[in-house]
């Protein structure tokens, strides 16, 4: 699948491990069934990032669909290279 395309993404359940706060993606294009842990400070794009904290923070059973460029084709959800985030 070609990198550039946008693909959606699930985020939801926040936590807070070691001062960080995490947030859970799914990404159906990459895999249905399968959800991880990913850092919202990675998230480049900054108000898309503030909206995150704000929404997950107040109501943590809260939903947030956003875009983002990656690698598709990759396995491991570390070698994903999310980018390009955004608002859908």
């Amino acid at each position: 699948m070609d990198s550039s395309v946008y693909h959606e993404i699930l985020i939801s359940n926040p936590r807070v491990d070691k001062g960080k706060m995490l947030i859970v993606l799914n990404i159906k294009d990459w895999d249905e069934h399968f959800c991880f842990y990913y850092p919202v400070s990675s998230i480049d794009h900054y108000h898309l990032m503030v909206h995150v904290i704000w929404k997950l923070s107040g109501d943590d059973q809260y939903i947030i669909r956003a875009r983002a460029h990656m690698d598709i084709d990759q396995r491991d959800p570390e070698k994903l290279n999310i980018r390009n985030w955004n608002f859908i």
